[in-house]
């Protein structure tokens, strides 16, 4: 009860000892600046700033300009946003199914591309058997579809054929060409297979184009090899 009392007294003394209305008597003395000194301080460089001007915006900075203002003005909806979303998803996609493809050695046009005129007909690889060829009608096939990349082929296999029956070579599935041309002993016939060699090699590996010209006489420089080897 006691210190109840004494916190009351000292509430009621701060409340009458603060005052109430009290105006400020401060003096405020206030100086003036003469025209004489403005002057000085105008004439004084270290007061001089220029001012900031930026250059005007070119035409293709106004073209930006326009082309972000579309793209936020159409983007800052909510159908903007949803359309915003599915491009980044599809964009996305692309570029990791474009990594897959990558890192799995397959190639673009294998997948989506228009095929080679050389795969248009059955592609008859060293791969094959060539002994299972019938290669008389494979070449009159090609021929007759102007596919004459794979007619060129089918004649060096099936020279390659030619010189496996004479056992002039060793044929074998994973063999190089070079490896077939190394085997001949007649050095003759090596020179003539080794530039049939890289005729079908530049024709074939190369992309290089086969006229019906270019084949004809092509087909004359196989037939003339096969006929040495009889």
């Amino acid at each position: 009860m006691r210190n109840f009392l004494f916190i009351l007294v000292l509430l009621l003394v701060a409340e009458t000892g603060t005052p109430q209305g009290k105006q400020d008597t401060t003096q405020v003395s206030v100086r003036n600046i003469s025209a004489e000194r403005i002057k000085q301080y105008q004439a004084d460089p270290a007061f001089q700033y220029d001012p900031l001007s930026e250059p005007a915006p070119s035409y293709w900075d106004r073209f930006w300009l326009w082309v972000w203002s579309k793209i936020s003005k159409l983007f800052g909806t909510p159908r903007g946003a949803r359309i915003f979303r599915w491009i980044m998803i599809i964009f996305a996609s692309g570029l990791l199914l474009f990594f897959i493809i990558r890192l799995s050695g397959m190639s673009g046009s294998g997948l989506f591309g228009k095929k080679n005129r050389g795969d248009l007909e059955p592609d008859f690889s060293t791969g094959e058997d060539i002994h299972a060829i019938n290669f008389n009608k494979a070449i009159q096939q090609a021929v007759a579809a102007g596919n004459y990349r794979l007619a060129v082929r089918l004649l060096y296999l099936q020279s390659l054929k030619a010189l496996a029956d004479r056992d002039m070579i060793h044929w074998q599935l994973d063999k190089t060409n070079s490896a077939y041309v190394k085997e001949i002993r007649d050095d003759a016939q090596k020179t003539a297979f080794y530039q049939l060699t890289r005729r079908f090699e530049n024709n074939w590996y190369g992309n290089m184009p086969v006229s019906e010209n270019d084949f004809v006489l092509i087909r004359g420089q196989f037939e003339q090899f096969n006929q040495q080897l009889n």
